[in-house]
């Protein structure tokens, strides 16, 4: 073993033999004596292997490193809007502040310090939330990959800030009426049968872009949300990998049976090799022309069914189930909506008592004014 620099070179190189058919002969350091302190860890690490001891990993690594480990794994198994969703909100308000972190200096200081510094720049407590979330994720999935990353987190005890408090969000929905002036304006046929599909099994967005034929289960009458591969070396999972069954009711069933005769590929809802993933276009012209003035998004379809569902007397559970929901309270959200449309229907029950009323007042002042 010894150290060394060429001629000519500005790097010293370590040089170890401890033996066939092993030797370490590499550039190291820019000094001698970085390079003979490397020698030595070397020489120590040695003599520690002779006696059959194994040190544990103590590989550290650049917070950035493994944010670009994690987006190069949901590039593959999210959907593109998804993954899209996640580097932005990454390259505008996390990669900056952790651009010169490595995962032992990470400490539950410093994630407060960056929940605290988010929401001064004036963002909702949400996006914050949300923030704070794919900072964890990314931690979580360097653990699942490098054990030194698992070393280091568990031996600095790193603990998450509490969730900010979030302001009651209203699901938006479409009324029964609303829906029915809606469908006859989609002019695509295959997107209205889309959005009659969504309105009456309650898939997400993208469960619905991702539906395939052999999902559809015409015998048993219900459709199997489930996981699959997109392409090679692309997959799509169902959100928290929660794979269910749906069934379907008459009208989604029949809309499906009227597709399946003329089907002409693997996607239900696309004439081509290639899933369609956006109809957000196709919808917001459609509410326009229906009169809805309030902003519409597909997700307000699974809402819909939600709601609609309840009002027709739904029990929470079994619709807890064909949502997918992991948490019972997320459903009770939409009973939110029901009290609120019961409201709405008081209110709009007084005034026309109050119309009523003052019309039938006039019509006595009038009469008392003839004989006066």
């Amino acid at each position: 073993m010894s150290v060394y620099k060429p001629k000519g070179r500005k790097m010293w190189y370590v040089n170890l033999w401890p033996g066939k058919p092993y030797r370490v002969n590499r550039a190291a350091a820019t000094s001698r004596k970085e390079a003979l302190e490397i020698e030595a860890e070397l020489k120590r690490r040695r003599r520690l292997r002779s006696f059959g001891i194994q040190e544990p990993d103590y590989t550290d690594f650049e917070f950035i490193v493994i944010a670009d480990e994690y987006f190069g794994h949901i590039e593959k198994t999210y959907t593109k809007r998804g993954y899209g969703n996640e580097k932005n909100y990454y390259d505008n308000h996390i990669e900056q502040f952790f651009k010169s972190e490595t995962v032992s200096s990470l400490t539950t200081a410093r994630l407060l310090n960056f929940q605290a510094d988010r929401k001064s720049t004036g963002l909702s407590n949400r996006t914050v939330n949300i923030l704070v979330s794919i900072v964890r994720r990314i931690l979580k999935h360097a653990s699942s990959r490098h054990s030194s990353v698992k070393r280091i987190l568990r031996d600095t005890d790193l603990q998450f800030p509490q969730k900010l408090t979030e302001s009651k969000k209203k699901l938006a929905f479409f009324t029964n009426e609303e829906f029915e002036k809606l469908v006859p304006l989609v002019k695509n046929p295959l997107t209205r049968s889309r959005i009659i599909v969504n309105r009456h099994t309650g898939m997400r967005p993208a469960e619905a872009a991702y539906l395939e034929w052999l999902d559809v289960d015409f015998a048993n009458r219900h459709i199997h949300v489930q996981g699959k591969l997109i392409s090679p070396g692309q997959k799509w999972h169902v959100k928290d990998h929660e794979e269910r069954f749906i069934p379907l009711n008459q009208t989604a069933s029949g809309v499906l049976k009227e597709l399946y005769k003329n089907r002409s590929g693997r996607w239900v809802f696309s004439r081509t090799d290639i899933p369609v993933i956006d109809i957000d276009k196709a919808l917001m012209s459609a509410a326009a022309g229906a009169g809805i003035r309030r902003k519409v998004s597909p997700n307000m379809l699974r809402h819909t069914f939600a709601v609609l569902s309840l009002q027709g007397g739904a029990n929470i559970e079994a619709l807890r189930q064909i949502l997918g929901h992991s948490d019972i309270r997320t459903t009770q959200k939409y009973l939110d909506c029901i009290d609120e449309e019961k409201r709405k229907a008081v209110e709009a029950s007084e005034k026309v008592n109050v119309a009523k009323l003052s019309q039938k007042n006039k019509k006595k002042n009038k009469n008392r004014a003839k004989y006066a």
